[in-house]
């Protein structure tokens, strides 16, 4: 069968129009492989168990990027000049970075907070001078609850910068209950009953077992330091039923 003849006025128009047609082309194929490479990125950080925002972010970002090479690229095969186009996005990458160089500098201590997890949603930690249960950990900023049940919303940047107690990451805690008794107290029979109360009392684990010391002679008395070990969780409430213990202990 022979081809269809190209009219003479259009054959003139007929590179432009090739080029046009591979520009579509390679705009499509970059659009479908964004797409592709946005749900292999997810996949990867699901079967590593990395945080959904930042899987989220990052799959963004290589999509976009993708998609910015292949309008580059279409740009380029219709003949434009895209080196300037490039500058251009460089110079207002660069602007924005200036302008908002302190949310990028929470935006890193929050994809540093995602990877290395110092702490988890539902530990309790100090950073930046607060403590309080982890109840949201963002991009940008990491929000604690308060014993007193206040929020408190901290930038990561300052998470980061300081250091960060996590009382909840091993497990248990050993907690001190500070006893005075008198002068002329038998110090070693002292120690035997403190420490047979401390082990009495609720929520107190018996393992490790509980140790008492003789830590200091005040001006009051013998000083004496109880400690005991409980489950993270139960940390308050074992050391109120501690010294309840040694207060009501015959």
């Amino acid at each position: 069968m022979d081809a269809i003849p190209i009219p003479e006025a259009m054959k003139p128009y007929m590179p432009l129009a090739t080029s046009i047609l591979i520009a579509i082309a390679i705009f499509v194929v970059g659009w479908i492989v964004s797409k592709w490479a946005y749900r292999l990125t997810r996949s990867t950080f699901s079967h590593r168990k990395l945080d959904q925002a930042l899987a989220g972010f990052v799959a963004s970002m290589v999509q976009y990027a993708l998609l910015a090479v292949a309008v580059i690229t279409a740009l380029g095969a219709v003949g434009l000049q895209t080196t300037s186009l490039v500058a251009v996005f460089a110079s207002a990458g660069l602007a924005i970075g200036l302008a908002l160089q302190g949310s990028l500098g929470n935006f890193a201590s929050g994809v540093m907070i995602l990877l290395f997890r110092p702490f988890n949603i539902g530990d309790k930690v100090t950073a930046a001078t607060h403590t309080g249960v982890v109840s949201d950990i963002g991009l940008f900023a990491t929000t604690l609850v308060t014993g007193d049940n206040e929020t408190i919303i901290i930038a990561n940047g300052a998470v980061t910068g300081a250091s960060i107690i996590n009382f909840t990451r091993l497990g248990t805690l050993r907690g001190q209950v500070q006893v005075v008794l008198a002068f002329g107290t038998d110090a070693r029979q002292a120690v035997a009953l403190l420490e047979k109360a401390a082990t009495r009392a609720k929520l107190v684990l018996a393992t490790p077992a509980v140790a008492v010391a003789l830590t200091g002679l005040g001006p009051r008395g013998l000083e004496f330091t109880v400690m005991p070990w409980a489950n993270a969780g139960d940390y308050l409430g074992m050391l109120n039923n501690v010294r309840h213990a040694i207060v009501e202990d015959p």
